[in-house]
């Protein structure tokens, strides 16, 4: 591994990749009595040692942002789009565009 931006160490490939070809082969398995990869052991192996290494609760709730002023006025409003219409006014395409402007109309 080798240092990225800010000293963080990177890893050369990604592991999504390493997990969908990591296998053992069949003789090595049988030698040395090895299990089969499965989905929950390449998941064990590459992501929860990962996180471990890296000092990351791999449960841990990410990218909450606490409530701003902006998300509580929404809120009082009723959310999200309470109350409005996705319904678009003025021209839609290109055609209508030119079709305005023709007329004598200005867009903007």
């Amino acid at each position: 591994m080798r240092g990225g931006a800010g000293g963080e160490p990177r890893v050369p490939f990604p592991l999504s990749d390493v997990s969908k070809t990591l296998r053992i082969p069949a003789p090595m398995r049988e030698r040395y009595g090895f299990p089969p990869l499965t989905r929950k052991a390449k998941r064990r192996i590459l992501g929860l040692n990962a996180a471990r290494l890296y000092g990351v609760d791999p449960r841990a709730r990410r990218c909450a942002i606490a409530a701003d002023r902006i998300a509580l006025e929404r809120a009082a409003q009723g959310g999200f789009r309470a109350g409005r219409s996705l319904r678009a006014y003025g021209p839609r395409t290109r055609r209508e565009l030119l079709a305005l402007l023709r007329l004598g109309g200005h867009a903007g």
